[in-house]
Order: structure tokens, then C-alpha cells, then sequence
């Protein structure tokens, strides 16, 4: 690392940062019905709705599912990549399925790049789970898998809803997905 700062430091200091949160979350069909999203903005065959929130619709949002029952919090994966550079995260393990290692958990790639003073986001988002009530893994299910772009406003936010993918419980995953400009400090700005 020391050896390579020289290089690296220079186009890291000269591009802009921007920090990607991201949740997922399972919600019953109750705590769905009290997310106040109104019509979504997207729906596509699988029955995947989309919802673009500007900064000042996303918080109170995220503060309604803090205190709706039956909305839990399954992972909370973040990053921070400069403006059009590929970004990557997995939160999990591996399984052995048919003698394969196979990834369990949470992936999501991204590249985001400011445009315009909003931030366009590419990004890819797989969630699986071992899929034997058994614990054994021979089976992986994949509870969430979204593959878009999309032109989000600074620290607003993509909310995904993937209707026909239930869990054991009945639940439907939901993926939050929230990208700010920020400085070398971590600190919002604009773009």
C-alpha cells in the first residue's frame, strides 16, 4: 500500500467520492401496507416494484420501518468508491453445494457516477440464503436478485420490493439503496 500510494493518491483525491448504504430487509404483507410509498414508479413481469425517494422522503421513511412491526433489518451493506469506479461487497460465506463452493449471503456490485449534480447507479444486488430447512446445504435460494440503472438525487434513495419472492414466513425482501456524494471525510457534500 505504501508502495503504491504515490499513484493511487492522486486520482483518489481528484475524483469525487461517493458513499453507497444499502438495506435489506424482509417486511409482511401489514408492515408493506404501512410503508406510505404510495404508487410505485416501476413494476416489471416478476412483480418487482421500484420507488425513487428524494433525501426528504427517504428519512422519514427509514424512521417508519424502524418502529413498523414485522420489518427486520437482515443486512446492511456499505461502500465507498469514487465517481465511475466499480465498487464491490459481499457479506456472507461460502457453502459447498454439489461439491462446488458456492457464495451465501449478500452481493452487490456497483458503479456510481455523478451526473448533473444527481448520481447515476448501475448496480447489482443478490441475496441467497441456504435454501434446506435442514441446514444443510444443498440447496441455495436466492431471495432477491436486482440488476439496474438508475439516476438517483444526491443522498436520496432506489427502494425495491420483490413481490413474488416470499420467504419461509411469508415475508418479502426489500432492498434500500442510498448513494451521497461525500468528501475525503466522509462528510456530504454536493456534487
Amino acid at each position: 500500500m505504501n508502495l503504491t500510494a504515490p499513484l493511487w493518491r492522486r486520482y483518489w483525491g481528484t475524483q469525487p467520492q461517493i458513499l453507497v448504504d444499502s438495506r435489506l430487509l424482509t417486511l409482511s404483507a401489514a408492515a408493506a401496507a404501512q410503508t406510505g410509498l404510495g404508487a410505485p414508479v416501476a413494476t416489471n413481469t416478476d412483480g418487482v416494484h421500484a420507488w425513487i425517494l428524494s433525501p426528504a422522503e427517504l428519512r422519514p421513511f427509514l424512521q417508519r420501518l424502524k418502529t413498523t412491526p414485522d420489518a427486520s433489518l437482515l443486512s446492511r451493506p456499505r461502500l465507498q468508491t469514487a465517481s465511475g469506479t466499480k465498487g464491490q461487497v459481499f457479506i456472507g460465506g461460502t457453502v459447498s453445494v454439489a461439491g462446488t463452493n458456492t457464495p451465501v449471503g449478500v452481493t452487490l456490485e456497483l458503479i456510481p457516477k455523478i451526473i448533473s449534480g444527481s448520481i447515476r447507479l448501475t448496480f447489482a444486488v443478490t441475496a441467497t440464503e441456504i435454501g434446506a430447512p435442514s441446514s444443510q446445504a444443498d440447496a441455495v435460494r436466492t431471495n432477491l436478485a436486482v440488476a439496474c440503472r438508475v439516476l438517483l438525487p444526491n443522498a436520496g434513495g432506489l427502494v425495491v420490493e420483490c413481490g413474488n419472492t416470499l420467504d419461509a414466513s411469508g415475508k418479502s425482501h426489500w432492498l434500500i439503496i442510498s448513494p451521497t456524494a461525500v468528501d475525503a471525510w466522509g462528510k456530504p457534500t454536493k456534487p
